[in-house]
């Protein structure tokens, strides 16, 4: 068979098949239009076309500088966002702080004033009920002598009035004021003797004859109980005693019985 009859199975002369064009492009992904979202995204990229790139040909990565300069400055941007969030959480912590302690401040203010408030009252509460006390002890009413005997008592007695109560007891027996007063008089009056007058805080006056001796002077403030002298026998007096009286409204009012009038007051004569 010769040469030029068989053409077997290659292609008629002049009929060569095109050759193909096998192009090396980027995968999209690096392509210089393409752009990097972040550094994270860049690598995601790579590792997910690497297989393709490792199976041909080397091929080098083409970026611009403005890829480039884009890619740093998002995860410069990543970063001061980190940053600026750590930041703001930290200026929220610090006002949340603040806020607390401003809270726990306001609580300890109220706390104290309640405190003195409640110590305040308490105070108050002490102070007036001393006062109460002190009161009661001002006004309270005591008798007049300790020891005695009952002699004469207040009425008509040889034509006239007794204005008052004879309690007999030895020379230099104590005296006492039969509640809080003032002293008005002490001096010695001929008939009564050496004599004490005393008004007492509701106005009423007592009166203290023939005493032997007197241990207080005009103007003295008594206390109920406190000693003014001692009985004895001055003036017009027959027996060592005290002739006692009481007058109810001041020093010019008329005399009244003065075993009823304490027995009123809850003492015994």
């Amino acid at each position: 068979m010769s040469s030029r009859s068989y053409a077997g199975r290659h292609a008629a002369p002049g009929r060569h098949r095109a050759q193909r064009v096998y192009s090396r492009s980027l995968p999209r992904a690096l392509s210089p239009q393409f752009v990097l979202p972040s550094a994270a995204a860049a690598a995601l990229v790579l590792a997910t076309t690497g297989a393709s790139v490792a199976g041909s040909a080397p091929v080098a990565l083409q970026t611009s500088p403005v890829d480039l300069a884009l890619a740093k400055s998002q995860v410069s941007e990543s970063r001061d966002d980190t940053a600026a969030l750590a930041e703001r959480r930290s200026a929220t912590t610090d006002q949340e702080a603040l806020l607390q302690g401003r809270q726990q401040e306001a609580e300890r203010v109220a706390r104290e004033k309640e405190r003195q408030a409640l110590a305040e009252k308490k105070a108050a509460e002490a102070k007036k009920k001393a006062e109460e006390e002190a009161r009661q002890a001002a006004q309270r009413w005591v008798a007049p002598i300790g020891k005695y005997k009952y002699t004469s008592g207040f009425g008509g007695r040889w034509g006239r009035l007794h204005a008052g109560a004879d309690l007999a007891a030895p020379i230099g027996t104590p005296l006492y004021a039969v509640s809080s007063g003032t002293v008005i008089k002490a001096a010695d009056t001929g008939s009564c003797g050496n004599n004490v007058w005393i008004e007492q805080w509701d106005g009423s006056v007592s009166r203290y004859c023939h005493m032997d001796y007197m241990s207080v002077s005009v103007g003295q403030r008594v206390a109920p109980g406190e000693k003014i002298g001692g009985t004895g026998n001055t003036g017009r007096s027959y027996g060592p005693h005290v002739h006692f009286e009481i007058r109810t409204r001041g020093e010019n009012s008329e005399p009244v019985d003065p075993v009823a009038w304490l027995g009123s007051k809850g003492i015994g004569l």
